[in-house]
């Protein structure tokens, strides 16, 4: 094990040849000392994206002459047609193998008998000018509390899932966090996900995915288990937030998309065959499209993939 930051993470890092990231950033030990060093001693270093998500939204992030990367790893065949064509990168530098994470998802899936409830952030939330009582003023005002406060709330949608034997988790974002103490009568029945819990086994586990935008469905989706887009504000989400990119929620999506509380309760029923929550065939057929490689060897298409860069760049 090598200790962050040492004096032989150093030398590793100068010494590699290929440089594997799954965020935006790079995994530079220190940036400022080896920005310097990269700046006067040139090597051929190849930087691997793998990525940590499907990109549901527009170009902006991943763009060829913002990421620098030598491949780029996409999750879904549309997501590879779209980076491939728009985002300015060389021919052969993005590859459709599958995220590494899919490989557990088909092997460890099960009916953990709740429904998930994950929604994302809004940045026009949080980045504002003001003390921590405006931001918090700020966030109560907002269409995103207004909604998730009151379902959280809603005695006709928990008794109904306690009825058919189904708990309710609540998973807010790492960046609404901080939040979560706003939230006033929220029916104890309701189980919030605390900080440090794995979202990977969530999605595993869950029986039926409740988000708006957060593209953790695209994993649900993989699994092909049944999904709800509950979507009050999206003329606000895309013109404040995320610009739209290649993937529809109309066209695309691998759930129904539901616009008011009701709607949602109402879907919710309709998606319970009296026995669990299923998916119906048509939005399996979206997944089975959106997802031509539905395998467990997403890892070793990228390993292979690596290797033939290795091999062609020595």
């Amino acid at each position: 094990m090598i200790g962050w930051a040492t004096f032989k993470h150093y030398m590793y890092y100068q010494a590699s040849r290929i440089h594997i990231k799954a965020t935006f950033t790079h995994p530079r030990p220190t940036q400022r000392v080896c920005c310097y060093f990269e700046r006067y001693i040139k090597k051929n270093i190849s930087t691997i994206y793998l990525r940590h998500g499907i990109s549901v939204s527009g170009l902006e992030h991943h763009l060829y002459n913002v990421m620098k990367v030598r491949m780029f790893v996409c999750g879904a065949k549309p997501e590879y047609d779209y980076i491939n064509q728009f985002a300015g990168y060389p021919e052969g530098y993005v590859k459709y193998t599958g995220l590494a994470r899919f490989d557990e998802l088909l092997e460890k899936q099960s009916d953990g008998r709740f429904v998930l409830i994950i929604p994302t952030w809004r940045r026009y939330i949080v980045d504002i000018e003001g003390t921590a009582q405006e931001i918090n003023e700020n966030f109560l005002q907002s269409s995103y509390y207004q909604h998730f406060n009151s379902l959280l709330s809603n005695k006709e949608f928990i008794d109904y899932l306690e009825n058919i034997g189904y708990k309710i988790k609540f998973c807010i974002h790492a960046e609404f966090r901080r939040f979560l103490p706003l939230f006033k009568g929220i029916d104890p029945r309701v189980e919030l996900v605390r900080a440090g819990t794995s979202i990977h086994e969530l999605l595993m586990a869950t029986s039926l995915l409740i988000t708006d935008y957060s593209s953790v469905f695209f994993d649900v989706a993989f699994m092909k288990k049944p999904i709800i887009y509950y979507q009050f504000d999206y003329e606000e989400f895309r013109t404040r937030h995320f610009s739209e990119g290649y993937f529809s929620f109309e066209k695309h999506g691998m759930g129904p998309i539901v616009k008011t509380e009701q709607e949602l309760i109402d879907q919710i029923r309709a998606s319970f065959d009296g026995k669990s929550f299923v998916n119906s065939d048509f939005y399996l057929q979206r997944c089975s499209e959106f997802f031509p490689n539905h395998d467990n060897h997403n890892c070793e298409r990228i390993y292979n993939s690596i290797c033939e860069i290795e091999e062609a760049e020595k």
